[in-house]
């Protein structure tokens, strides 16, 4: 397992910072992990991490949650009960996001920022 740098920790907790989340960066560990994917859709965005778990249904908040959702999927490997359960939603929620939404031309920028 691969653990942030204090570099890396630096850079999340600015993230963090301007998503106006608190956080918590005790063994966060690999690029991948849900937490990173949603302040970098966020950042993207310009959303909060808070808006991003919010039940609001404006069109802007759900094109993050696909974009999310299509990059936690294929990047992080993660289960959609996983996904869904970090977007405090039901995993019939995200399969459903799969089926019947595209991510945004967003995603591709979001891709690359997980690179870094």
């Amino acid at each position: 397992m691969h653990y942030l740098t204090q570099e890396e920790i630096v850079g999340v907790r600015k993230l963090l910072r301007i998503t106006n989340t608190p956080y918590i960066v005790k063994n966060l560990s690999v690029h991948n992990s849900l937490a990173v994917i949603a302040i970098k859709v966020c950042l993207v965005h310009e959303i909060t991490l808070a808006e991003l778990k919010s039940n609001k249904r404006h069109r802007h908040l759900m094109k993050a949650r696909v974009d999310f959702y299509y990059i936690a999927s294929n990047y992080s490997k993660k289960r959609d009960a996983d996904i869904a359960r970090y977007l405090n939603r039901h995993h019939t929620v995200v399969i459903h996001y799969a089926k019947h939404h595209k991510p945004s031309a967003d995603y591709k920028t979001i891709y690359g920022l997980l690179d870094q």
